[in-house]
């Protein structure tokens, strides 16, 4: 979980010499990820454009974990949503989401 965490705070920072931010909105994950200061998911601005803005650091989005849980007891699996697609967060086996379609 520290390597996903870590990529994920990178990624919230921004690229800002490339203009590229994290939509949290859409970001899935299988963890929580934030200090709970915002119920909603939002969109931020890059850690230099906010310290333009002000002195104090941004805060850190809550981004809540987003799962969905496919069949029951013992073969139960915990998959993101992506595209159409399920991707189980144990193995990373890639599924379709037939759901969609019905």
């Amino acid at each position: 979980r520290d390597p996903a965490e870590g990529f994920l705070s990178a990624a919230l920072e921004g690229f800002a010499e490339y203009g590229c931010e994290v939509n949290t909105g859409k970001t899935s994950l299988n963890f929580d990820y934030g200090n709970g200061v915002s119920a909603e998911p939002t969109r931020r601005a890059t850690r230099s454009a906010s310290a333009a803005l002000a002195d104090t650091p941004p805060i850190e989005p809550m981004i809540p974990r987003r799962e969905t849980v496919i069949g029951h007891g013992a073969h139960a699996r915990r998959c993101i949503a992506w595209c159409g697609l399920l991707i189980d967060s144990h193995n990373l086996e890639v599924l379709v989401d037939y759901t969609r379609y019905a």
